[in-house]
């Protein structure tokens, strides 16, 4: 007896626990993070460059940065890479309703703080609206609070992962400014002044060792 196509893949992916409630609120989670996809970068659209990328752009970099960074599981020890990339899509995402607030706002830390995680509770409460705390939704709250929290652990710096995605975060944010000043002949060099002597792993210092080589010899052209 053959099954159809839909059968199978109806019994290889179970999904009696996903409810039209679950649907509903992930749609609007969805829309509410898919305006990371439109939003720019502030301090690019400050500083006037053309064409400047999105907060979903950056992230989305991030996440294949890591991949590449934290290859090397023997050297890593215990390390969660797992964690870290799951924490390179998530570090931003309360940008979706507080927007991008940079230090040139005038927006202290304790406020932009308050407005983030005001943000990060926004979204799980968007995810969980309704969902009944029971042992069929145990692990989809599990999974909602755990990404959730991942933004808090990374706004703290104190875990090996969230120091390590700090460094890559300022790392992207490095290299899209090299690429800005070679693409379209202009200097940031404030965007090198911040963050240098700021990168506390080995990794991210030898990454930036070729930054600095490069801007140099761009500078001499």
């Amino acid at each position: 007896m053959s099954m159809s196509s839909d059968s199978m893949n109806n019994n290889m992916v179970p999904s009696s626990w996903f409810t039209p409630t679950h649907a509903k609120n992930l749609i609007q989670f969805l829309k509410i993070v898919g305006k990371l996809k439109h939003t720019l970068r502030t301090g690019w659209v400050d500083y006037k460059v053309e064409h400047p990328e999105s907060i979903a752009s950056h992230m989305y970099r991030m996440s294949i940065i890591s991949m590449f960074l934290l290859s090397n599981k023997q050297q890593l020890g215990d390390i969660d890479i797992t964690k870290c990339l799951k924490m390179t899509l998530i570090h931003d995402i309360a940008e979706s309703i507080a927007g991008d607030i940079t230090p040139h706002q005038g927006v202290s830390k304790e406020e932009k703080f308050k407005l983030e995680s005001d943000g990060i509770e926004t979204l799980r409460k968007t995810l969980l609206k309704d969902i009944n705390d029971d042992e069929i939704n145990k692990d989809y709250i599990q999974t909602v609070n755990e990404l959730l929290n991942l933004w808090y652990e990374y706004e703290e710096a104190k875990t090996k992962e969230a120091i390590i995605i700090k460094d890559i975060d300022k790392f992207d944010m490095v290299l899209q400014a090299l690429e800005y000043e070679q693409n379209q002949n202009r200097t940031l060099d404030t965007f090198y002044e911040t963050t240098r002597g700021k990168f506390e792993t080995g990794l991210a210092k030898t990454l930036m060792e070729e930054i600095y080589k490069e801007k140099e010899e761009q500078s001499r052209k």
